[in-house]
């Protein structure tokens, strides 16, 4: 049908691996299980990226590394099971795209503090963090909107600073800590799913 299609499969799962995903104008689907990826990096131009990071099953730690980066430009990605890593810093940049990242996991989460810096421009940023990972959120907003569980943040003019702190923040073994900087775009985070 004159599409490309390529698939990769890693020959050995065990050892550590650094993955750069990059699509200009197309579509990357990235299933990421059971390996020792140190690092993941995804650029999206005009396209779509989806990433899961499936369970290590089996009672066995993560084996998946420290950073995960995203740059979105036009395009959309869209990151789940961040929480079956161990990844500890989060960076992603998006333009006039949407990006949507999951910290869903199966199990229990790995005990460890993430940082996320997230910058949006005119685009939309979509974060779920479930029950057993605490969150606090620190938003710098140009006139753009963000939203913690269905309820607007901050104020209604323009240049507002959101801070949000779950319930739990201080005493969940698991912890993220969101600074975003928003231009004209959208937040929506979700907590307790």
């Amino acid at each position: 049908n004159g599409k490309d299609v390529h698939r990769l499969e890693l020959g050995r799962p065990d050892l550590p691996t650094a993955l750069d995903l990059s699509v200009a104008a197309g579509r990357i689907e990235a299933e990421l299980g059971r390996t020792a990826v140190t690092d993941v990096t995804i650029t999206v131009g005009g396209g779509t990226a989806l990433a899961r990071f499936a369970s290590p099953g089996d009672g066995a730690a993560p084996g998946y590394g420290r950073r995960l980066k995203f740059d979105v430009g036009a395009g959309t990605v869209d990151i789940s099971g961040i929480g079956n890593t161990q990844i500890t810093s989060v960076d992603g940049d998006v333009g006039s795209g949407t990006a949507k990242l999951d910290f869903g996991y199966e199990g229990s989460p790995a005990a460890r503090r993430i940082e996320g810096r997230l910058e949006v421009g005119a685009g939309t940023l979509v974060v779920n963090v479930p029950r057993g990972i605490g969150l606090a959120l620190v938003a710098d907003v140009g006139a753009g909107s963000v939203y913690v569980n269905g309820s607007k943040q901050g104020g209604r003019s323009v240049g507002s600073s959101v801070t949000w702190e779950s319930p739990d923040y201080y005493s969940a073994g698991s912890t993220l800590r969101l600074t975003v900087h928003v231009g004209a775009g959208k937040i929506e985070v979700n907590t307790g799913r």
